[in-house]
């Protein structure tokens, strides 16, 4: 006798099917600023910085790092205390031709969608530029929103969805198939299976599966999120359609055992719940009303926002030698166990699934040679080479970087006083600046955020006020830096600190040929100097 996980595999075979498909576009970081902070209705703005490398989706190929480069947004949100979400809607630009608008709704950890974390989520409602092919783009982005209002190297994802073409006729299905998309929330990729059964389709059109990483919508007493199987999805159609329709989503159970595969405790599908809302705002209601062979499925008078969440209940039993240890267990808790075996302390240490450590700066290598009384250390970032050799007992640390394009410094780091950098545009002119002495990167740029960068000069207010702005992010990105315990984390703020101070030195190069509020060769040589500074901190891992 087939198995059921192979019967419904023959049962899908014989029914026409039309089938989506989804994809990455992107993925990056984002910072977000409210002003006012909430409860109140807000205003926003932040930066967008894509990771790079190149993605396919929906059969084309983008480096959105490259094609798009770094964005700004700006946008609207409308606050619902009571729900903890907040309707929103914003625009983001780069400095090309590449523009969206989207439109959404903010999930909140918290009662004003401060002092934890928000999900933003919603579709791409305007896209120019031809960088992106056709097709369903939602932006999913979710950051820690501090008492202030302010949201630092949150985690971003472009979405890409295809529509799926409903025919018309009776018993007409249509699936997802398996659909990757990026979980903001869970800071990782994922993938669903969804089904549509229309039980009449009286003129043809489109179906859209498109997954978000949370909604607003409450789940029923009972029923809570499980990171490790629930997914949002949000169904919709152009299809004319009558009667009920049946949704199934998708589970992972390989061996067709009722064990969802993969998930500690080996979670039971019978606890699995299929929860139907009438929109995002409203509350779910479970509608289960079946499970097995890898799919839960329900009855909904329409389609609309979906969710998989887990029902309570359960316990697991440990033993350990002699000791047995009991642990009830309800879907999203967190359980501590102390132990005792044969007289020892037994310590546990936990990891919430679906969280990844890494421990690599991204585009980073560091080599640390020690030689009797001299330590050498090389460290290289694309297009650039810093070496810094320190004697032992010395007084001095000398530094030379050669930057991309040719140019070079020098920096003479006393134990206390001055910096002198000697900076080498690659042209006939070297200038040599002296600037306060510090030692960490956080240091500089508080030393450069103080100011003033160029004494004797005054610097256009517009370029003032960008660079306020720019180094005021890299350190918050650095203060960030220096407390996180992730290395994944911690590679996105250095890499957003380091993206800031580019701005900074890019905008500084322009404005030496402004024809208007130019700046001076020495006062853009005196504001890269500081940059030079806090860049080398960073290199040498002094935060």
């Amino acid at each position: 006798m087939l198995p059921r996980a192979a019967l419904l595999g023959l049962v899908l075979s014989v029914l026409p099917v039309s089938r989506a498909v989804a994809d990455i576009a992107a993925t990056g970081s984002f910072d977000v600023s409210l002003t006012p902070a909430p409860p109140s209705n807000v205003t926003f703005d932040g930066d967008i910085t894509f990771d790079p490398g190149p993605r396919t989706f929906l059969g084309s190929t983008v480096d959105m790092s490259t094609a798009a480069g770094d964005m700004t947004f700006e946008g609207d949100g409308v606050v619902d205390i009571a729900n903890e979400s907040a309707a929103f809607t914003l625009t983001a630009e780069s400095d090309g031709d590449f523009d969206f608008a989207a439109a959404g709704r903010a999930s909140c950890e918290k009662a004003g969608c401060l002092d934890g974390k928000g999900n933003f989520g919603g579709r791409l409602t305007t896209i120019n530029g031809a960088i992106l092919p056709a097709g369903i783009f939602t932006f999913d982005g979710t950051a820690a929103i501090s008492a202030l209002g302010e949201g630092l190297n949150g985690v971003f994802a472009i979405n890409a969805f295809a529509p799926v073409a409903t025919p018309a006729g009776a018993d007409v299905q249509v699936t997802s198939g398996p659909t990757a998309f990026y979980d903001t929330v869970a800071d990782k990729e994922r993938t669903f299976t969804a089904t549509a059964r229309f039980a009449s389709v009286t003129a043809a059109g489109n179906t859209e599966f498109v997954a978000f990483s949370t909604f607003p919508s409450e789940f029923p007493s009972g029923i809570a999120v499980n990171r490790n199987v629930s997914v949002f999805i949000d169904i919709k159609t152009t299809a004319t359609v009558t009667g009920q329709v049946q949704v199934c989503l998708g589970y992972p159970d390989a061996n067709d055992d009722d064990i969802v595969d993969g998930t500690p405790n080996n979670l039971n599908a019978s606890r699995l719940r299929l929860l139907h809302a009438a929109d995002i705002d409203s509350g779910f209601t479970d509608r289960t009303m079946s499970f097995g062979s890898g799919r839960v499925c329900a009855n909904v008078p329409a389609v609309g926002p979906v969710a998989l969440g887990v029902g309570s209940g359960g316990t697991t039993t440990t033993v350990v030698g002699a000791s047995t240890t009991t642990t009830s267990l309800e879907p999203g808790a967190t359980t501590t166990t102390s132990s005792t075996v044969v007289g020892e302390t037994s310590t546990t240490s936990s990891t919430l699934v679906g969280e990844t450590t890494t421990t690599t700066l991204v585009g980073e290598t560091t080599t640390t040679t020690v030689i009797g009384e001299t330590t050498t250390t090389t460290t290289s970032p694309p297009g650039e080479s810093t070496t810094t050799t320190l004697p032992s007992g010395a007084g001095t640390t000398t530094t030379s970087t050669t930057l991309t394009g040719g140019g070079s410094t020098t920096t003479t780091l006393p134990s206390a006083g001055s910096t002198t950098t000697t900076i080498s545009t690659g042209g006939p002119g070297t200038t040599s600046t002296t600037l306060p002495a510090c030692i960490t990167a956080i240091e500089c740029l508080d030393l450069a955020i103080a100011g003033p960068l160029c004494p004797g000069e005054t610097i256009d207010s517009k370029l003032s006020t960008l660079i306020l702005k720019k180094l005021t992010k890299a350190q918050k990105a650095l203060l960030a830096a220096r407390t996180t315990g992730s290395g994944k984390k911690l590679a996105r703020l250095v890499i957003k600190a380091r993206k800031q101070m580019d701005k900074v030195g890019k905008k500084a190069d322009a404005f030496v040929s402004k024809p208007k509020g130019a700046i001076s060769v020495a006062c853009r040589d005196q504001i890269r100097a500081a940059l030079i500074l806090v860049t080398q901190q960073i290199t040498a891992s002094r935060i």
